[in-house]
């Protein structure tokens, strides 16, 4: 009797370990193999934090063909690509004449604008010079000297005792560009701008 009983619990014992060694191997089975036609993408790495390059400086000094990124004749889009900005909306520059504001460019610098492209830029302050030095607030006798066989003058059209000095570029650069000094009457220049003929010579601007 004690016998038997041993027998049927040796038998029941291994039935149970392999019960437990079949549920083992069942919870610990391999995945399924992935369908081919399903992709997973990962999330790509974070970029390493880098420094972003500083913007290099401007140099604002005026020519008879523009100053800084401005260039005479030049288009918005143009404008806006050296910029790194958004081109200003259609205007009636886009046909006809308008004077546009151009963000970061130097206080006293204003842009004209004829049948789309950069005609002209006047200046308004003496910290603006020339590639030759010449600014507001300089003598007639000055300019006249730092662009020595280059310059014509002529009577102002609203002050009788100004005049209007005419620089024209030296050979053989574009023959239309010029600068104008408007002086009054200590003949000191109380204004000037370049550009391109006819606009450069406008005196009521785009009026």
């Amino acid at each position: 009797m004690t016998r038997a009983l041993c027998v049927v619990a040796i038998a029941l014992a291994s039935s149970g370990c392999r019960a437990a060694e079949k549920s083992h191997v069942d919870t610990t089975a391999a995945p399924p193999a992935p369908n081919p036609d399903t992709v997973t993408l990962a999330p790509p790495p974070a970029p390493a934090s880098a420094p972003l390059p500083r913007p290099a400086k401007i140099s604002w000094t005026v020519t008879d063909s523009g100053a800084g990124v401005l260039r005479i004749g030049m288009t918005r889009d143009q404008l806006a690509l050296d910029l790194h900005a958004t081109p200003p909306k259609h205007t009636r520059a886009d046909s006809g004449c308008a004077y546009l504001a151009v963000a970061g460019i130097p206080p006293g610098m204003r842009t004209m604008w004829v049948a789309a492209t950069l005609a002209r830029i006047d200046i308004g302050a003496a910290s603006l010079a020339t590639d030759r030095g010449a600014k507001i607030g300089d003598k007639q006798a000055k300019i006249e000297s730092l662009y020595r066989g280059r310059v014509s003058a002529m009577p102002a059209k609203y002050d009788p005792h100004g005049k209007y000095l005419v620089v024209r570029p030296a050979p053989p650069a574009d023959t239309t560009g010029r600068i104008v000094f408007e002086t009054d009457s200590s003949t000191r220049v109380t204004r000037y701008r370049v550009g391109r003929e006819p606009e450069v010579e406008w005196v009521e601007g785009c009026s």
